[in-house]
């Protein structure tokens, strides 16, 4: 669709953003982990998590190598993610100085501190090795494939499950509901797929991203979350809004006419169940998540330098249920103080800015998909669990900052 010019850096991918390319794909397809479990298959998603585990700090440790090793003056691509990596190592040294037995394999302190660093890891593979446009739409291609896998396979193998709020079946728990993993393939590769929409040059390829996208978006809805309604309500006004193009408002304005009337009719229970769901609207003294905010906040300065100093989190809650703090900015400050709500916040800023280059560098089009993945992100984030501890989601984030990178050095104008 657009006339590039490549440089000769981005003429191959080099062995590391190859097997990143790899990650991704797993790691959008494990999104669909829950399913399989279901399904009875829970060895196979277990070897794959096995995999990521044992492959991402290996291409660290290579990476790294790399860096020092054959780059003399080496700067780091993102310095966003440092301030956070430093809030879990604090908060992980204390409570290793505290509790050291916890740390063992299959004890209370092993998985979180091992989902922490993997978090941060693939944000740093990422913008490490991810370096032109060509790994970049591989990249995407990878984590949209793999999180479209995860989100078709609900809708094929349970679709008696579309429409319901559900979270125990048959004793089998899923946390945050059934469809909270077509929640996060949503937040992390749905606004993505408009990159390779946008930028492919074959229309197959752009018709294919696009199906991906909004079957993402659509899927979502299934478990009548409003926070992702809201979410795509949002980013999708930001992103016409952006992008400031009169023909695209049109576009968009008749297939979002077609998708809904296609929804409409193939999935009437769906938008009933929905529609009675927000027909009150949103009564602020009545959410159950205000309840559980001003039970963390009332309780900041027994947290506020290095989080709950025990690691016992929940215990702030006053619900029987110990509920957590259904907010990704309180998940942060409340488990690791606020050093790591600062790092949080520059990490976003670290988004902002990607934005603010790809709009400015390569086109306004890209720039408000850029601004769009945001917006979708923040507005379920901030008000949810969902968003914390997913790897799809910390990928999408490296992605995103990768982007940014690009789109500062080699300044290739799109149009």
């Amino acid at each position: 669709m657009y006339n590039i010019k490549y440089n000769d850096s981005e003429k191959g991918t080099t062995i590391y953003s190859k097997a990143s390319i790899i990650i991704l794909f797993i790691v959008g397809f494990l999104n669909g982990k829950p399913y399989f479990e279901m399904m009875g298959y829970s060895t196979f998603p277990q070897i794959l998590l096995l995999i990521i585990y044992c492959i991402i700090p290996l291409i660290v440790l290579l990476t790294v190598m790399n860096i020092l090793f054959k780059r003399k003056n080496y700067v780091l691509s993102s310095r966003y993610w440092i301030i956070l990596a430093f809030a879990i190592l604090i908060k992980y040294l204390l409570l290793f100085i505290q509790f050291p037995g916890s740390f063992a394999p299959g004890n209370v302190n092993f998985y979180p501190m091992l989902t922490s660093l993997i978090s941060i890891f693939l944000i740093f593979i990422l913008v490490e090795n991810i370096k032109d446009l060509r790994t970049l739409r591989l990249s995407i291609w990878a984590l949209g494939t793999g999180s479209f896998i995860a989100t078709i396979l609900p809708i094929a193998v349970f679709p008696e499950y579309i429409g319901l709020r559900i979270n125990d079946i048959n004793g089998f728990k899923i946390s945050g509901g059934f469809w909270n993993q077509s929640v996060i393939s949503y937040m992390s590769a749905g606004w993505l797929l408009m990159f390779l929409v946008i930028y492919e040059k074959k229309k197959i390829y752009r018709y294919i991203a696009f199906i991906m996208f909004v079957t993402l978006m659509i899927s979502g809805i299934f478990g009548l979350s409003r926070a992702i309604f809201v979410s795509i309500v949002l980013s999708m006004f930001v992103y016409l809004v952006v992008s400031n193009n009169f023909k695209k408002y049109i576009k968009s304005i008749i297939i979002i006419i077609v998708v809904a009337g296609v929804v409409s009719f193939l999935f009437k229970d769906v938008i009933n169940s929905f529609s009675s769901r927000i027909d009150g609207g949103i009564k602020i003294e009545e959410e159950a998540r205000v309840d559980i905010w001003m039970d963390y906040l009332t309780n900041i300065p027994d947290y506020f330098m290095f989080g709950e100093i025990e690691g016992n989190y929940k215990k702030y809650s006053s619900s029987i249920k110990k509920f957590g703090p259904h907010s990704v900015v309180l998940n942060w400050f409340v488990q690791f103080g606020v050093i790591a709500l600062i790092g949080f916040l520059y990490l976003m800023y670290g988004i902002l800015k990607s934005f603010k280059s790809v709009y400015s560098h390569q086109s306004k089009e890209l720039g408000a998909v850029v601004v769009a993945w945001f917006v979708a992100y923040i507005s379920i984030a901030f008000i949810n669990e969902t968003g914390f501890d997913q790897f799809s989601i910390f990928s999408g984030i490296g992605i995103v900052l990768a982007w940014g990178n690009i789109a500062e050095n080699s300044k290739v104008k799109i149009k």
